[in-house]
């Protein structure tokens, strides 16, 4: 799957996005230490019809920047993924957490339970 890059205050962060922008609440994917978003190939295309799915190399990780003196605590990646849903216009999404992702998750479900109301 081929993806892009998108910057974020001077840090590029890579993601592919899958699906169509159907009736289906977005889905994010977020990976955990130390993978990448390569860890989610086999899942998604197992996805239904009709669900966007974005899957993120977190910074420092895969394809994306490495750190280089920035943020990385859980709640510096949850900073950036929200960066990275209000780049792509994605107002409210599912997100699916490994590992460290499933922190990311839990800090995004404390700080913006209105934007994202479904976890696993």
């Amino acid at each position: 799957m081929r993806g892009e890059f998108v910057d974020l205050g001077g840090a590029r962060l890579y993601y592919y996005a899958a699906g169509t922008r159907g009736s289906g609440e977005p889905l994010i994917f977020l990976h955990g230490f130390p993978t990448s978003s390569h860890v989610w190939r086999d899942v998604v295309p197992l996805v239904p019809d009709g669900h966007r799915v974005v899957v993120v190399d977190l910074l420092g990780f895969g394809r994306s920047d490495q750190p280089l003196g920035r943020d990385v605590s859980i709640k510096g990646h949850a900073d950036r993924v929200v960066q990275l849903l209000d780049s792509l216009r994605i107002e409210r999404a599912a997100i699916v957490g490994h590992d460290v992702g499933g922190g990311i998750a839990q800090h995004l479900a404390i700080r913006h339970p209105r934007e994202h109301r479904k976890y696993v």
